[in-house]
């Protein structure tokens, strides 16, 4: 196998530190760029998690090279890109060299022969599906983020975590309302505000549109014979039609702006009122943004996502859909041209539109994706008494004291006593949560009541890996494993008023807030998980109690 350092495609590592992530994404004249353009998404994420991202890319236009690269990552070029067996050992070689957590695949073209080279690294490999194009075999964690995915066919061929459906939509960052700084100021978690009379049309149909879809929608939307449209015409960075669209614009009976190799899309499409797009991830885009749209199937597995969207109310489809499968149509410009105008005077079905939209995609599915790939770095393993020093430092962390209602320095000699009478005792268990390479990250504390029916749960971090939404999983892992290693109804956490991280963290691992008590004299909120609920509320690529994902140890 060779090694990046006997090639010519590796760019010098800006990323240093953090968890690193390789993203090997498919691109090309024959399959476009938006698998690319999806995979920034993720790579984004990551990085917000912490980590560093690296891009493994054959021949691209230098202008989609310089998009990733502006996102402070590093970019490899394959000497070979044929997702072969060469591709395979290259894109491992790339990830040994880098020390990677994890690999990410985004494409078709990366069937299970591939994947089977990449498992044999030391990597977790994430797969980034569709429609199934392979058994995913060897795969750790396949993302499905279509509204037609369904979990249950991938266990029949997989054993790997499976996060389904939009709510793990990959969406650049500026989508994203809460997670970011820069995100678009026009992204709303709430609504967007909808016209009477809808004037502005957004139109796009990928990075190639081999097809020229463009200038058929286009010289569509002039023929309306409507002067006060104003369309925002959006190519990629492979079109090959720029003449013919330059030409047309001279004529066009309408105002017509073209925007090309477009870095902030959000902008574009909170301003416009109607969007007319191909079937593919640009779909949850709009929907995220509330933007009514209308879907034209340009290519096969394009067709799903307008069927699931279509008949969720979300988005209108060119195609007829019926009992028997798709119904193509004869003359799709024909089509177009009576849903458009339907469309841009009804003030109600868009604004349905929009709200459905927004409430199916909510711009979360990266960090949501990111943070089980984090969880899945860690393992836990029973307490020793040569922990006591690591549990003693992580006890009197300065900002640990600030949300104990004990924060008082602990000596270590009382630290090592104490230890030593919790571990001889059967009502309390102590875990220590570990990442890949065998570093603690965190500790888990149960202690059973008197009656055994209840165990108070404490929760510490180490600073490292603080603020990154890494303690929810660890809860959810955590409660879910003691819930099957004793006879506990139900898991207590106290916590002192204003410490606003950890409520939010157990209230996602389905605690609910009760009564009040007194702890040490100090008021403390309570939050309660009953053994019945964590059964509902635990997904189920979070119930990793066995196996490689929790560790006993003597």
């Amino acid at each position: 196998m060779s090694t990046p350092h006997q090639t010519n495609y590796r760019a010098p590592v800006k990323n240093a530190g953090g968890m690193r992530l390789l993203v090997r994404a498919d691109a090309g004249p024959s399959v476009g760029t938006g698998h690319v353009m999806r995979s920034l998404a993720l790579g984004q994420a990551w990085k917000r998690l912490g980590g560093s991202v690296a891009f493994a890319i054959g021949e691209l236009p230098s202008g989609l090279i310089a998009r990733v690269a502006s996102e402070d990552f590093d970019v490899y070029r394959l000497q070979n890109d044929c997702c072969d067996s060469k591709d395979a050992n290259q894109t491992a070689a790339i990830a040994e060299s880098l020390s990677a957590k994890w690999i990410a695949l985004d494409g078709y073209r990366f069937d299970d022969a591939y994947q089977a080279t990449l498992a044999q690294s030391e990597c977790r490999l994430l797969v980034l599906d569709d429609y199934q194009h392979a058994n995913h075999e060897n795969a750790d964690l396949i993302v499905n983020q279509n509204a037609y995915a369904d979990a249950q066919r991938y266990r029949e061929t997989s054993q790997a975590r499976i996060l389904a459906g939009p709510s793990f939509a990959l969406l650049r960052s500026e989508f994203n309302a809460n997670e970011f700084d820069h995100a678009d100021p026009g992204i709303s978690n709430s609504s967007k505000h909808i016209v009477k009379q809808a004037r502005r049309i957004l139109v796009t149909f990928g990075g190639e549109d081999a097809d020229n879809w463009t200038l058929k929608t286009l010289e569509v939307l002039s023929n309306l014979n409507r002067k006060q449209l104003i369309v925002d015409c959006v190519v990629g960075a492979c079109y090959q039609h720029g003449p013919e669209l330059e030409l047309f614009k001279k004529t066009a009976n309408l105002s017509l702006r073209i925007h090309r190799n477009v870095d902030h899309m959000s902008a574009l499409m909170h301003r416009v009122d109607v969007a007319i797009s191909a079937g593919g991830s640009t779909c949850y885009e709009l929907a995220r943004c509330g933007v009514p749209t209308i879907v034209a199937s340009i290519a096969d597995n394009q067709i799903p996502v307008a069927l699931a969207l279509s008949q969720q109310g979300v988005m209108v489809s060119l195609d007829e859909f019926t009992g028997t499968g798709r119904h193509n149509i004869s003359d799709p410009m024909k089509r177009l041209s009576k849903t458009i105008r339907r469309l841009l005077n009804d003030y109600e079905t868009r604004k349905t539109m929009s709200e459905l939209g927004i409430k199916l995609v909510d711009g979360q599915g990266g960090r949501r994706i990111v943070s089980q790939m984090a969880s899945m770095l860690c393992s836990f393993r029973s307490a020793r008494n040569d922990d006591a020093e690591l549990l003693w430092r992580w006890r009197n962390d300065p900002e640990v004291r600030s949300v104990s209602f004990n924060q008082d320095v602990i000596p270590l000699e009382s630290h090592r006593n104490w230890l030593a009478r919790r571990l001889d005792d059967t009502e309390t268990t102590i875990w220590i949560a570990e990442d890949q390479s065998g570093q603690p990250v965190g500790q888990v504390r149960f202690e059973l009541t008197a009656d055994n029916q209840t165990g108070v749960i404490s929760v510490i971090l180490d600073q490292a890996i603080r603020g990154r939404g890494l303690g929810k999983h660890l809860i959810s892992q955590a409660c879910w494993a003691f819930f099957n290693s004793s006879s506990a109804q139900q898991i207590m956490a106290q916590i002192k008023p204003g410490n606003i991280a950890s409520e939010r963290a157990f209230r996602h691992a389905g605690f609910v807030s009760i009564e009040p008590v007194i702890v040490d004299g100090k008021i403390a909120n309570q939050y309660v998980l009953v053994r019945s609920d964590a059964a509902l509320e635990m997904r189920e690529e979070e119930k990793v109690i066995a196996g490689e994902q929790f560790k006993r140890s003597a």
